[in-house]
Parts: C-alpha cells; sequence; structure tokens
C-alpha cells in the first residue's frame, strides 16, 4: 500500500491512460468513522493496529491494478484504473463495507469498523485527479452525514 505521494504519481499515470483509452476511472475515497474515538480510548499503537488490518482487507478485495493508498490520518484511496460500467465502483464501494463486517481484534478486544465511503467518477477528459478527490471528498461526506 502506498502513501500520498505514490496515489499522486500512480493516478496522475492512470488517469492519462484512461483519457488516451476512453475509459473511465473511479476513485473511492473511504474514512474510518470515529476513528479519533478508538485512539483516543485505546491509545495510538491500536488504532495503528487497526489500521494496518483495515489496509491488509481492502488490498485483499482489491484487483492486483488497483492503486490502493493511506492518505494520512483514517483516510484510505483507491482507484479503479477501468470501470466497466458505471455501478461496478458501487459495487467495489460495497465488497469494502462487508470486508470490514468482520471485528478486527486489537489487544483480544474486539473493534467493529465502520466506514463513509465517497466515490468519484472520471466522466470527461479534463477531470484530473485533484477534481475527482474533490468530488469524492464531498460524495463521503454526504455518505458520512447519512449514517450519523
Amino acid at each position: 500500500m502506498g502513501n500520498r505521494r505514490h496515489f499522486y504519481l500512480a493516478a496522475d499515470e492512470h488517469l492519462n491512460e484512461a483519457r488516451e483509452a476512453g475509459a473511465e476511472v473511479a476513485l473511492l475515497l473511504i474514512d474510518l468513522d470515529r476513528f479519533k474515538d478508538i485512539n483516543n480510548t485505546l491509545g495510538h499503537q491500536a488504532g495503528d493496529v487497526l489500521l494496518h488490518e483495515v489496509a491488509q482487507r481492502l488490498r485483499r478485495i482489491l484487483p492486483a491494478a488497483c492503486v490502493l493508498a493511506r492518505l494520512g490520518g483514517d483516510e484510505f484511496v483507491t482507484l479503479l484504473p477501468t470501470t466497466d460500467r458505471p455501478t461496478s465502483a458501487v459495487h467495489s464501494a460495497e465488497r469494502f463495507l462487508c470486508a470490514l463486517d468482520e471485528p478486527i481484534y486489537v489487544d483480544g478486544l474486539a473493534i467493529r469498523v465502520r466506514a463513509s465511503i465517497g466515490i468519484a467518477a472520471s466522466h470527461q477528459a479534463d477531470d484530473d485527479r485533484a477534481t475527482l478527490l474533490r468530488h469524492a471528498d464531498v460524495a463521503m461526506y454526504q455518505a458520512k452525514a447519512k449514517g450519523s
């Protein structure tokens, strides 16, 4: 799994390739709900263990060609290089949420993780990484507000 810099480089490359091929790219922004509570009550080491397990679960369900990165804090992002139909990004988001259904055990304590996911798809030739991130961020906060 990469970091923010890795994601930026890979996303730009995938967006250019998709643009040349006339294909769409979907960006999913994943934010863990109430993660700050975990850090505050169990400590940052427990939070790190939880983040590592979340990343492993996400990586296991993604195709190898997909980019997965941690942007910072409790935010992950993935880029699906091509979407064969408009609903494929939604199906990926549902799979992510299902992957988090099973509790994560930290020091013998079962922690249930919930996440909010925002999806943005490149529909126009001039859609760039920053635009997709901005749209996914808005969608993620809308999803978070619905889940409150």
